[in-house]
């Protein structure tokens, strides 16, 4: 035997002895045949990939639950919290605020005061591009009763 065959021979095992424990615990056939063992791994590192994105998925979901509850304690939604504290340029991530409002309860009431003061504020000053985009909207349905029955006058049932 060469020197360079019995390197590859080293190193065969030791890839087959890598993919054999990370099948360690499969059930079946899959943890002692090779052929089979190769398509778990790789399937399970598949999994792993996949569970590495959902976890940080799950993560910022909890998040907004948690901080969610929390604010609605205080009477003031998840949206227009967020929405309150991006117009008033307070940089707090979701994650920032869960801890906030696990860990100091006090420090997240400011938050949301200060959230709530931004509210009211807007709530108090009439928005004509508002009330602009409401009537309008009102103008569109009844225009689209008006279609709407025109269309179906002519039925005998309705």
């Amino acid at each position: 035997l060469s020197s360079r065959s019995s390197s590859r021979i080293a190193e065969m095992t030791n890839f087959r002895n890598k993919i054999f424990k990370l099948v360690k615990g499969v059930y079946g056939r899959s943890k002692n045949c090779w052929s089979l063992a190769i398509r778990r791994a790789e399937k399970g590192l598949q999994y792993a990939y996949v569970s590495r994105k959902l976890k940080k998925r799950n993560m910022r979901r909890a998040w907004i639950e948690n901080v969610n509850v929390a604010s609605r304690e205080y009477g003031v939604s998840f949206s227009k919290l967020m929405f309150a504290l991006k117009q008033t340029n307070v940089n707090l991530d979701r994650k920032s605020l869960n801890e906030l409002a696990t860990r100091e309860p006090l420090s997240f009431k400011a938050v949301v005061d200060h959230a709530k003061a931004y509210l009211t504020a807007v709530a108090s000053q009439p928005d004509p591009a508002r009330e602009a985009k409401a009537a309008e909207a009102m103008k569109r349905a009844h225009v689209k009763r008006v279609i709407n029955s025109a269309m179906y006058k002519d039925r005998p049932y309705g």
